[in-house]
């Protein structure tokens, strides 16, 4: 790897990195912590299991109802929201979850009417509930338009169309500004991501179709090194963005297309730079037999 590629990517890590510490530092606005509200009498449904091995309380909830049902979990009454995005974040674990279930968030506005935000995704923090899971991060987020007013209540919902248990640590409300990266906000849907994926093998088949026939006719050498050395580049971004992506907890769709097609790119940009020299050579070393047979 050339020295100016090798700085650029360890820059663009480095800012990545940064941002993420960022994100770890933002302090909550507002916590819902299970053992408080019982302690208040303002429990809405489950059971707290109390704090052990220095983990916080959770909320445990056991549903037997084999249909759909909502299940209350608590409300935030006057968030003190000052940003236009902000986010109920905390973490979540679950067994032997039947149907897709998944967490929901209320936004109640003085003008507007209200508004929802659910974990439906199929990867992510924003993932729904099914099935069983170790404990991991979940996050609700929403997006104010310019000018609304802050919320004047969140309420936290949990869905279920099916049997399970599910336990829930404390929630945090947290503000979200545009220098925020969170793990909660999506770089794209999954429709997008299916579309980076298409235009990236069209891309390398372009390319590949481009250095194929140049190397197979002994023409264009400084050509075809060029695209395979931009290949090979921009394989091995599209890796670290990758991985940074699965660091941050985003969803298949974001970081797959991004893991598969740089490590192809890499690997065919990579070989090409190795393996074009000296199809170019045996071209050459023909040219001057031809000439000496004339």
């Amino acid at each position: 790897m050339r020295p100016s590629l090798f700085c650029l990517t360890a820059l663009i890590l480095i800012q990545c990195g940064n941002c993420l510490a960022k994100d770890a530092s933002v302090a909550p606005v507002a916590t819902v912590d299970w053992a408080q509200l019982k302690e208040a009498g303002k429990l809405k449904n489950g059971e707290v299991v109390p704090s052990q091995d220095g983990a916080p309380a959770r909320l445990k909830i056991v549903n037997t109802a084999a249909g759909a049902t909502s299940i209350p979990l608590c409300e935030i009454e006057s968030p003190a929201i000052t940003t236009a995005s902000y986010a109920v974040r905390g973490k979540i674990r679950y067994d032997n979850v039947v149907g897709t279930g998944y967490l929901e968030m209320w936004n109640h506005f003085p003008v507007g009417g209200q508004y929802f935000t659910r974990t439906l995704d199929t990867g992510g923090p924003m993932s729904h509930i099914k099935g069983t899971s170790p404990e991991r991060e979940f996050i609700l987020p929403f997006q104010m338009r310019s000018q609304t007013p802050a919320p004047t209540k969140l309420v936290i919902n949990l869905i279920l169309n099916g049997p399970g248990t599910i336990e829930i640590g404390p929630l945090e409300l947290i503000p979200i500004d545009s220098m925020t990266v969170t793990n909660g906000v999506d770089w794209w849907s999954g429709s997008t991501g299916g579309l980076v994926g298409g235009l990236g093998g069209a891309f390398m088949g372009l390319m590949g179709a481009v250095i194929g026939i140049l190397t197979g006719l002994g023409k264009g050498k400084k050509l075809v090194l060029g695209l395979s050395g931009f290949i090979a580049i921009t394989g091995t971004l599209e890796l670290a963005f990758g991985i940074v992506a699965v660091s941050t907890g985003q969803p298949y769709s974001v970081y797959y297309p991004l893991l598969f097609m740089g490590s192809m790119m890499v690997i065919a940009g990579t070989a090409c730079l190795y393996l074009a020299p000296s199809r170019f050579r045996s071209h050459e070393l023909r040219r001057m037999q031809a000439l000496d047979l004339s």
